[in-house]
């Protein structure tokens, strides 16, 4: 794991209106990490996967996606 560098530390910016501002959210896979018994991880580039798997995975992640925000939440 990467750590930051020294005297890095998180911060954000905050305007004086909402100004609208139209932007994508994407998730872009690269690939994907597995654990052997031995819990050593090991990562496993995209590289293979065709149109047909790409289109699988698609409806995977947004059938995935659309039932965590159709879930009930308990009010707060």
């Amino acid at each position: 794991m990467t750590r930051p560098a020294k005297g890095m530390k998180l911060g954000w910016v905050v305007g004086s209106a909402l100004n609208p501002h139209f932007h994508f959210h994407l998730v872009i896979l690269d690939g994907l990490f597995s654990q052997d018994a031995t819990d050593a991880v090991q990562f496993h580039p995209a590289s293979d996967l065709g149109s047909r798997d790409m289109q699988r995975l698609q409806q995977t992640l947004r059938r995935r996606v659309l039932r965590l925000f159709l879930r009930p939440r308990a009010p707060r």
